[in-house]
Formats: C-alpha cells, structure tokens, sequence
C-alpha cells in the first residue's frame, strides 16, 4: 500500500512477480453490411502472476482472476481503433482498494476503460 503525506491511505503499488499464467478469448463480429469497416466484439481475460513456483493454482493466496467487456473498433489502414469496456469478475482487495478491511474504493474500480490502435492479439 502506498499512504499520503498524512498517513492516510492513498492506494496499491503493482509488485511483478516472476512467473505468469494467461488466457485470452475474443470473439469479432463485422458490421460491415450496416456500418462500413465498424465491428462489436466481446472477449474474456484472466491469469495471474506469482513470485514463486508452482503458482497455480492458488500459491501465496493468489487466485487465477477474470475479467469480461466488450467493445467496438473501427478498420483504419493502420489496424483497427478501438475502445472497450472491462468488469473485474472477482477482483483482489488491491484491486478495489481494501486494505485491513476498510473499503477506500470506489464502484468504478471494477471497471476498466481502454482505448487502442491495432490488433488485440
């Protein structure tokens, strides 16, 4: 945890670790027949890191954790623009900022906003 000048609880400091698992799906669909070179699509991520190993599948208390969104993009020459919208299915206390018990977060840090230039993948 990261505190303020006052002692006061500011918020969490990603630490790395050194081993990584990670899963990805996406799901595409072209708009093309109603908006030209526009398209929806939804996906699903999760994973987790750990400082040691074996990690998985819930070594010093870390669970392999999910997200879902969705989202639009637009064909450009250069790939595609996007803009998508994530849900935290079972967020850490990290990551909605509890510490000791007291909630200092706020509902939209379940949330994730990102915009984008290129491919996904």
């Amino acid at each position: 945890p990261l505190f303020d000048d006052n002692g006061d609880f500011d918020r969490f400091v990603p630490t790395g670790g050194r081993y990584l698992m990670q899963f990805s799906g996406e799901a595409r669909i072209g708009l093309d027949r109603l908006i030209p070179k526009f398209g929806i699509s939804s996906f699903v991520d999760s994973g987790q890191i750990w400082k040691k190993w074996p990690g998985f599948p819930n070594s010093d208390d870390r669970a392999i954790q999910v997200g879902v969104g969705g989202g639009v993009f637009y064909v450009t020459p250069v790939g595609p623009v996007r803009f998508d919208v994530a849900w935290k299915v079972n967020p850490n206390n990290d990551d909605i900022n509890i510490l000791d018990g007291v909630n200092y977060g706020k509902p939209i840090d379940r949330w994730g906003f990102h915009f984008s230039l290129g491919q996904s993948f």
